[in-house]
């Protein structure tokens, strides 16, 4: 028992934070692109894209998520500052090139992957630009953030969130209301905000930061050789259901993204306690790896699982009943309303097994078995991939069968993953 009250403490206050960070971006994206189209489908399709790529670029935060929390339980606090430092360096590398590249090729690159232009592509430019720091700040509070998950201080986690979303909240309504400043607004006040966020993690971090030597930082090659497959992971992973996907979904139509805009955002909420539960075996399955404990580690799954699909069932029934209000916050236009309701219960229905997927490969890397991981993903989703691009070429696929290949993907994959936890 005592395991399980120790996960849910690590969990909820980190499933209330993120439901209430996700709601606030909600809000803000609802103040800033209720009466245009081409605003609310250009600042999601940035945002999902950033969100993709800070999971990419972020696997190195997560094999210092990993290789840290073992060292912790084996009781080696020199081997885990070792990870820190090397894990912030790579930080600031990865951080820094992502903000040049995205600065001098920003525009091209939604030119010639989303297909944008005109009015979409100018106010998707502009959002892109002024995000372009995203990623070194979001990577600097991942490693931030993992210090004080393996502290298991995630409390703290929870009332800096409040904090810095009541800001995001009062700086929208500044730029975008008063000012009048529309995306420059909402990408500033995105901006500020995860700053403020940043700045608190390290604060509450300091004295464990400010001790570092950062000239011991020698496990960067370790990370990056673990990291590399995570990354790949996350690269098919982002490439196939988020790149590739919203491509092909904006060749759909405007409205057609803007369905999927607001899906995305409902999904993000259904699918957000399968993540904190994932983190949750992120630390403590290497923690008992450390201790030599199977027992505990198959408590851990199983406990996680079982509650993550409980949360993914309850909040789906919640959000499609409430479905047409919850389009009406992000749209004033009747059909994109109407298409929302209509396709809502079947996009839930249909990505059902995220939470034995998700929680089967965040098992599998946190064993160290991130490779059979990598592979399996990699036959499933380049064939899932091609059956994609296949079928839109002939006409025969719309937004509804690509979701239906997304789903079967998940499945697939789903039983691989437990299949090969049973053979450990």
């Amino acid at each position: 028992m005592k395991i399980k009250k120790e996960i849910q403490h690590f969990v909820f206050p980190l499933i209330a934070m993120n439901f209430l960070q996700m709601i606030i971006s909600q809000i803000s994206l609802s103040i800033v692109a209720r009466d245009s189209i081409e605003s609310l489908s250009g600042i999601n399709t940035i945002e999902s894209f950033l969100y993709v790529m800070g999971g990419i670029l972020g696997a190195f935060n997560y094999a210092f998520n990993i290789r840290g929390a073992k060292a912790i339980g084996e009781g080696e606090e020199r081997k885990f500052r070792e990870y820190l430092v090397s894990s912030l360096k790579l930080d600031f590398y990865i951080g820094i090139l992502f903000m040049l590249l995205t600065i001098i090729g920003g525009r091209i690159f939604l030119q010639l992957v989303y297909g944008f232009k005109g009015e979409l592509l100018n106010i998707s430019t502009i959002f892109l630009l002024i995000m372009s720091p995203y990623i070194l700040f979001v990577l600097l509070m991942f490693t931030l953030s993992n210090v004080i998950k393996i502290e298991k201080k995630t409390k703290w986690i929870f009332s800096f969130s409040i904090g810095t979303s009541l800001l995001q909240i009062g700086l929208n309504i500044l730029f975008v209301k008063i000012f009048d400043l529309s995306v420059i607004g909402a990408g500033v006040s995105s901006i500020l905000a995860l700053v403020a966020l940043l700045i608190l993690y390290f604060l509450l971090v300091r004295k464990k930061v400010l001790a570092l030597k950062f000239k011991n930082g020698n496990k960067v090659k370790e990370l990056l050789s673990f990291g590399f497959p995570l990354m790949l992971q996350d690269i098919l992973e982002g490439v196939l259901f988020i790149i590739v996907f919203e491509a092909i979904v904006a060749r759909l139509g405007v409205n057609v993204l803007a369905v999927y805009a607001i899906a995305v955002q409902v999904f993000a909420l259904v699918k957000l306690p399968t993540l904190m539960y994932g983190q949750a075996i992120s630390i403590f399955v290497p923690e008992s790896i450390g201790e030599k404990d199977d027992r505990k580690e198959k408590k851990i799954f199983y406990f996680s699982l079982k509650n993550a699909t409980l949360f993914y069932i309850v909040l789906s029934v919640l959000f499609f009943a409430t479905s047409e209000k919850i389009a009406m916050i992000f749209s004033t236009d009747k059909v994109v309303i109407k298409e929302f309701s209509s396709y809502l219960g079947v996009i839930l229905l249909i990505m059902m097994f995220t939470p034995i997927y998700e929680l089967g490969k965040y098992l599998l890397q946190a064993k160290e078995n991130h490779t059979f991981v990598l592979r399996m993903t990699t036959i499933v989703n380049i064939v899932t991939l091609l059956f994609m691009i296949l079928l839109k070429n002939m006409n025969v696929i719309g937004f509804i069968g690509l979701y239906c290949l997304n789903g079967l993907n998940f499945f697939l994959l789903s039983i691989l993953f437990l299949w090969k936890y049973k053979q450990l």
